[in-house]
Formats: structure tokens, C-alpha cells, sequence
């Protein structure tokens, strides 16, 4: 997750207006739907596909751990850091 420092304000019909330089990098067009997710962390707001793609590697996966797509491979990626900064 990489941090903008960039804050927007919502407005009184609940919209949140998404920079386009973010817009441009994620591939995120006017009319794309978006899929709105609520997490631990707080709002994820992902680009919607009838797919569920892993949020690190962009492959295909059936698993969602908290509404968020994580492959296999990725999971076992993320254990062995997980043990190596104990």
C-alpha cells in the first residue's frame, strides 16, 4: 500500500472524489465499477471484476480473507515474513 498524504473531504450526498493522477494508475475509468470493502484497516475501494484477483500479484484466486483476494502463493509469502520478523 503505498501512502498519497492526499485527503479529500466527502460531500453531503457521501461522494469521495478520487484524484486522477490515482484514477490513471490503477486503470480506473469513468463509469468503472468499483467494489467498496470494509476492513480492519478501514475502506478499500477495489476496481470491480467479475474475477477475484490476489491484491498483491494480480492472479486469479478463489480465497478472500476480511473481503480482500489473496492467492495461495502470496499467502505463503506472507507467512514466511511473518515468521522471520519474530
Amino acid at each position: 500500500m503505498t501512502i498519497t498524504g492526499i485527503v479529500r473531504r466527502v460531500d453531503d450526498l457521501g461522494r469521495v472524489v478520487i484524484p486522477k493522477e490515482i484514477r490513471r494508475a490503477n486503470k480506473i475509468k469513468e463509469g468503472d465499477p468499483l467494489e467498496i470493502i470494509h476492513t480492519t484497516e478501514g475502506i478499500l475501494l477495489k476496481k470491480y471484476t467479475e474475477h477475484n484477483y490476489c491484491v498483491f500479484c494480480n492472479t486469479s484466486t478463489e480465497i478472500e480473507l476480511d473481503g480482500i483476494s489473496v492467492c495461495t502463493h502470496c499467502i505463503s509469502r506472507l507467512g514466511k515474513l511473518m515468521k522471520e520478523e519474530k
